[in-house]
């Protein structure tokens, strides 16, 4: 996978709230499947059709949960593509089943994933075809990823962009489709990123800081 370039990535982001001094964010973030296909059709479902969040729950385990919010009965989510730093060792990741649908496979090999379209991932989540086990409607599935590896670990070691064709952070496959090819695959897009509170704390004193400069020059201009 390739890192992300600082005009798109949460770093970025993350940065505009960071005080001077060390870095400090828990970077959670959101994912929402809701720009056309880049392969197939479009899910005829209202957008968004799904989200993936992403939340740091402790120092070694990021808690991943998935929405399907798709409303067309037939339509249903498979294979979901996504990323992980590559300065950390992925042999050391484990994911863990928690809670709603379970996937039916899962797979892991850094830039090794072939996702359609001419791209590569590091990770694939693949969702039962089975009508009873489906992920789809407003079900939701909800995955540990726990490290054991050495390195910083957090909710934004999986903020990073396949290689190949395109610079995706994810893709989920959308079958069921009732138009057109009957399938089709989509790119998430980051919808928020939330800082730890500490960093918080620091752009809030900042801000106040920040206030009080421009009422003393006020006063003085009185």
């Amino acid at each position: 996978m390739r890192s992300i370039p600082p005009a798109l990535g949460f770093s970025a982001l993350v940065a505009v709230a960071l005080i001077s001094g060390p870095r400090s964010v828990q970077a959670d973030f959101s994912l929402e499947f809701s720009t056309p296909a880049y392969t197939g059709t479009s899910p005829t479902s209202t957008p968004p059709w799904a989200t993936a969040s992403f939340e740091s729950i402790d120092p070694d385990t990021v808690r991943l949960t998935i929405d399907s919010s798709l409303d067309v009965a037939s339509e249903f989510l498979t294979e979901f593509y996504f990323n992980f730093d590559p300065a950390l060792d992925l042999t050391a990741l484990d994911i863990e089943f928690v809670s709603g649908v379970e996937a039916g496979s899962i797979d892991q090999d850094e830039d090794g994933i072939n996702v359609p379209g001419g791209l590569s991932a590091d990770i694939v989540i693949d969702y039962p075809n089975q009508p009873a086990s489906r992920l789809n409607g407003t079900k939701q599935s909800v995955y540990d990823l726990n490290y054991s590896g050495a390195g910083t670990f957090n909710a934004e070691s999986f903020s990073f962009l396949t290689t190949g064709n395109r610079a995706f952070l994810a893709v989920f496959h959308v079958q069921g489709i009732p138009t057109g090819a009957g399938s089709g695959h989509v790119a998430g897009t980051p919808v928020n990123v939330v800082p730890e509170p500490s960093t918080l704390a620091l752009s809030g004193i900042a801000a106040m800081a920040g206030l009080g400069i421009a009422s003393r020059r006020l006063r003085r201009r009185g």
